[in-house]
């Protein structure tokens, strides 16, 4: 019942954060690349779960996908 959630919530934040070069971001910072799709990797596989666990992690995700935007920003 969440999937269809994460999913528009993850398309807002990618749609939200153009700047971010994925490429730079698994070049650059191989460990924090590896976080953000872990996380990706743990919302797919959560099957049935309570609301607020996914809420949780989303907003772990999300503010990793900013940093990773801020720190690509202050190497360019």
């Amino acid at each position: 019942e969440w999937y269809p959630e994460f999913h528009r919530f993850h398309v807002e934040v990618v749609r939200s954060t153009p700047d971010l070069d994925w490429k730079w971001l698994r070049e650059e910072r191989p460990e924090l690349h590896r976080t953000i799709k872990g996380i990706e990797d743990t919302i797919d596989g959560l099957g049935d779960a309570r609301l607020s666990d996914v809420l949780s992690l989303m907003r772990e995700w999300r503010g990793l996908v900013l940093k990773a935007e801020s720190e690509q920003g202050t190497h360019e």
